[in-house]
């Protein structure tokens, strides 16, 4: 064909595939992870702005965490720091944010279909195996879907493949041109994912390998690896802001963190649930074969033979030709992550996304496999035609099916993997099915408020961001409802999915296939007067409106080996309190432990959303699930509401509910005690005594009675022990403000001994220290005439120290 026919047909075939990209691009959805990605380019985005342009920084940008107090700062930015830069620059706000990123993710993925083009037709000298190349990529059916979204694995892919051009290149022909074009991509590529590392000893050994065999000179060698390291190492720190204040030490930690990567959840491989830190080896390879047209994977088994083939013809030379040469790096790049990964139990989940920079390196095999039969073949026209039937054939069905999967094609598997997909591996992961599964809800549904609850593991609050915003106010995500108006799944971590006999009283609504497999399901409630009934307030309660409400907490209860505790609410006032506030903030419940002397044991850290509204003259049920690793036995539960992140307890003075917890030698009595059953009682304290720089005087209590005495009576009320001080004359210093719970029963005929911590502040010298019994509020002392605990405090003692 002539050059110029050539490169017009080329010119063609890559503005069609743009032109296709620019006509698509908004149908697709917003991908699980795309918030955390642009956040992450907008945090770095602040950082500069903040330290070097102070008068660019704008509020939107300026509300994003700073660098330093970012989690994932040690995560590689150049992509999404310029994406984030243009998002600015444009003025992008709303729903027309991800379209945005989709575009641009789109015509950047362009360049790694071009660069894969550039490799194959410079190594085979022929224009056509750029052509399959190229065509291998676009039609991989999932790899031509992310490269929208995907802006972390299909960008790494691409600026791979781009370094894998710069690399073949600077083997061929070792300079210092290429050595600087090939360490900015390869620099490039680390600052997306630090695994672009594996192009530098790759690039080095091959570079090395040549030397030893005299194809290149000492001074080609150093020239060529001394101007590559160089540029890469100046382009990794440039790129990558996390560096610049410790460019050795941080990059060192990102590597680390790299190879300990924060996941750890549970992925369905082949049937089973599995833990993402124990998955089997053979993780990759299956999802590599069961994701890839089986004739990309047929031509690149014949392209990985070809090349054994030419080793072991070659023997300890390795290559016989610079093509050779190159299909063997390409061969080395596609197993050498693989194998790296295996062996070292790297955590990997949602499929073999985090290994698609290996891609381009097993098409180029492929390609190769496909050059090698075409030169066997090519005296036989018949074989001739039936290969090239076949490579038609299987991308004609590769087209066909990504049309009709369009704009799903992440969930491609091929004819391997059978059939009812989602029962042997996650479908949709990237969560891309959720948007379109909420436009039918908006669509149908004109209720200012739709609860929607998820069955399975997926978000779709980035899903809600493709809407503008006042139909995505509509949509309520709600975990913590039973009863919502709408169930969604998208079978992840749910394999069985949502059928309606699972879940009495909803029916089919809506659900979405990919050819016969069912990738999202939705259920609607038949009556909707029984949800649950969640309404929303445009602004915080106030003080006044509170007045009504009271809450009560019942004893601890099992359920299934789990602790419960009710927490009941009662709203006498004539006000519905709604269970959302502004900003479809939700009240919450949350709940702590106090210790034996009212000290919080932690903080209110548990957080129980509200799941309805608190009807007016009505009341509310909610079990709290206790952690049973914070309980303190002989201490108190404290629960308090939560408005907007301040706590009415402590902002408008609504008594917390609190029960008293029970600890091991602890009964509880359904009444208090009696006088008589009290006469058995002796009180006596011993000297004061130092422990661990502490005071403490010892209450020893004798029951000489033949009834052991419970240390909690009605209501889960525990006994308690008070003290106070009383000056040289007998008078009353203070009253009995410290209290403590009994800590364990008094036993017939036995002593129970109470140790009592005195605060030094506390302490009248020469005065005399005062302990007493209290039950249900009343003191024993002064209610039945028993007689008080005393000791007569020593001057030495005065101010001990603490």
């Amino acid at each position: 064909m002539p050059l110029r026919t050539r490169n017009l047909l080329l010119v063609t075939l890559f503005g069609l595939y743009i032109l296709l990209g620019l006509c698509i691009y908004p149908d697709y959805g917003v991908s699980w992870d795309e918030p955390i990605s642009r956040t992450n380019g907008m945090v770095n985005l602040k950082y500069l702005e903040k330290t070097y342009f102070p008068a660019m920084l704008t509020p939107d940008v300026a509300r994003y965490p700073d660098l330093q107090d970012w989690v994932d700062r040690d995560y590689g930015v150049a992509f999404e720091l310029p994406l984030a830069a243009l998002e600015q620059a444009f003025g992008v706000t709303g729903a027309a944010v991800y379209p945005f990123r989709h575009l641009l993710t789109f015509l950047f993925s362009t360049l790694g279909v071009l660069a894969l083009y550039k490799t194959a037709a410079f190594v085979y000298r022929d224009y056509r195996a750029g052509l399959l190349a190229a065509l291998m990529l676009v039609l991989s059916p999932r790899l031509f879907g992310e490269s929208f979204y995907n802006s972390k694995d299909v960008v790494f892919l691409t600026v791979i493949a781009l370094s894998t051009y710069t690399m073949t290149r600077l083997l061929w022909t070792p300079g210092w041109r290429w050595a600087v074009l090939h360490g900015l991509a390869c620099g490039f590529a680390i600052d997306v994912r630090v695994m672009g590392v594996v192009m530098i000893p790759l690039t080095l050994a091959f570079l090395l390998v040549r030397l030893l065999k005299r194809e290149i000179s000492v001074r080609d060698l150093v020239i060529a690896g001394v101007t590559f390291a160089v540029t890469t190492v100046v382009v990794v720190v440039a790129l990558f802001p996390f560096l610049w204040e410790d460019p050795l030490g941080n990059f060192l930690l990102t590597f680390g963190n790299m190879s300990k990567f924060r996941w750890s959840n549970q992925v369905l491989y082949l049937g089973e649930l599995l833990r993402s830190t124990d998955l089997p080896w053979h993780y990759i390879p299956v999802w590599l074969l069961l994701t890839t047209p089986p004739l990309f994977t047929a031509l690149m088994l014949a392209g990985a033979v070809h090349i054994g083939r030419n080793l072991l013809a070659n023997r300890v030379a390795l290559w016989a030709t610079p093509a050779q040469m190159s299909e063997l790096s390409f061969l080395a790049l596609f197993l050498g992550p693989i194998v790296a990964v295996i062996a070292v139990g790297s955590v990997l989940y949602d499929g073999w996304r985090h290994l698609y920079f290996v891609y381009p390196a097993f098409l180029l095999v492929a390609t190769g496999g496909a050059v090698a039969i075409a030169r066997h073949v090519r005296h036989v026209r018949t074989l001739r035609i039936a290969f090239l039937g076949c490579i038609a054939l299987a991308l004609s069905c590769n087209v066909a099916w990504m049309a009709r999967a369009h704009p799903l094609q992440n969930v491609y598997f091929n004819v391997l993997a059978g059939s009812n997909w989602k029962q042997h591996f996650d479908l949709d992961y990237w969560g891309l099915s959720n948007r379109d599964a909420l436009r039918a809800i908006l669509e149908a549904d004109k209720s200012p408020l739709i609860t929607i609850r998820v069955v399975g593991m997926t978000s779709l609050e980035p899903s809600t961001r493709a809407f503008a915003p006042s139909e995505a106010e509509r949509l309520l995500l709600v975990d913590w409802v039973e009863r919502p108006r709408y169930l969604l799944t998208n079978y992840r971590g749910e394999p069985k999915g949502i059928d309606p006999r699972r879940f009495p009283g909803y029916a089919p609504f809506y659900e979405r296939k990919v050819g016969e497999e069912v990738v999202v399901t939705v259920l609607k409630r038949v009556d909707t007067s029984t949800e649950d009934a969640i309404s929303r307030a445009t602004r915080a309660y106030t003080e006044e409106e509170f007045k009504g409400l009271s809450y009560s907490l019942a004893p601890a209860r099992k359920v299934a080996g789990a602790t419960y505790v009710d927490l009941k609410i009662v709203n006498s006032g004539d006000q519905k309190i709604a269970a959302l506030t502004s900003g479809n903030n939700p009240i919450h419940v949350s709940w702590r432990f106090l210790d034996r002397n009212d000290l919080p044991a932690g903080g209110f850290e548990p957080r129980l959303k509200l799941p309805r509204d608190i009807p007016a003259h009505g009341e509310a049920v909610l079990p709290i699930r206790i952690d049973r690793r914070k309980i303190v036995p002989g201490g108190t539960l404290q629960v308090d509401l939560v408005q907007e992140g301040t706590f009415w307890g402590q902002a408008i003075g609504m008594p917390p509910a609190t029960l008293p917890w029970p600890a091991p030698g602890i009964s509880v009595t359904s009444r208090a005690y009696t006088e008589a059953e009290l006469s058995g009682l002796g009180f006596q304290l011993a000297p004061p005594r130092r422990s661990g720089g502490h005071l403490y005087v010892d209450l020893r209590i004798a029951n000489n009675s033949g009834q052991r005495l419970a240390a909690m009576t009605t209501n889960n009320t525990p006994l308690r022990v008070s003290w106070r001080f009383l000056d040289r004359d007998g008078q009353a210093v203070g009253g009995f403000d410290p209290r403590i719970n009994l800590p364990a029963d008094i036993p017939a005929h036995g002593v129970l001994t109470v140790p009592l911590r005195i605060d030094p502040r506390a302490v009248v010298p020469g005065g005399t220290l005062e302990a007493d019994l209290v039950q249900e509020g009343m003191f024993w002392g002064r209610s039945i005439g028993l007689t008080t605990a005393t000791l007569r405090w020593p001057d030495d003692l005065a101010r001990p120290a603490e």
